[in-house]
């Protein structure tokens, strides 16, 4: 538990990215934490401040027109070796 709400944000987004499950900040007696939403219960006596979702958190490729064909940023890589002499 935190005081410090930013604190809970940024643990919250690390554990839902790292767990890949959804992750909820709460807020109990003026402290705040994160706990994966399926750990929570109904009659849990907290407010819910913010929920992560790891799937809608990750973002798609950066995709590069190359003329006709479109290929992601990271396939780009040279192949083989630049020859000097």
């Amino acid at each position: 538990m935190s005081h410090d709400l930013s604190l809970a944000h940024s643990h919250a987004f690390q554990l839902s990215r790292d767990l890949m499950l959804p992750v909820i900040v709460f807020e109990v007696d003026g402290e705040y934490g994160a706990l994966p939403s399926e750990e929570i219960d109904a009659g849990d006596d907290l407010e819910i401040i913010h929920e992560y979702i790891p799937w809608e958190l990750i973002e798609p490729p950066l995709v590069v027109s190359l003329g006709r064909s479109r290929m992601p940023l990271a396939s780009r890589r040279p192949q083989g070796r630049l020859r000097r002499g």
